[in-house]
């Protein structure tokens, strides 16, 4: 998604800045890694062969809402014609 409908999709939420952003701001601050990809993560297997999640590359950290990190994240690995119903839940949950 890009160019005319990127645009629109960006007036619309300004437009509508007044609904959703009092519950977005109602949320507790937290830190978020703010370059959230595959290059810059990993997976590290503990000693009871549980996996850990590993983050790298903090330097963009700011403080945010954490769907920021999740949102860019699926934007890696979720196929381009996702449902938006599986792409919704996803954040939502």
């Amino acid at each position: 998604m890009g160019g005319p409908a990127l645009i629109e999709r960006h007036c619309e939420l300004a437009a509508t800045a007044g609904a959703w952003w009092p519950g977005f701001s109602g949320t507790p601050p937290a830190l978020i890694h703010h370059d959230f990809n595959l290059r810059n993560l990993g997976l590290r297997r503990e000693g009871d062969a549980a996996l850990r999640l590993c983050a790298y590359d903090w330097e963009l950290a700011t403080i945010g809402a954490p769907q920021r990190d999740l949102v860019e994240f699926l934007s890696f690995v979720l196929e381009p014609d996702a449902e938006g119903r599986l792409v919704h839940g996803l954040i939502e949950d």
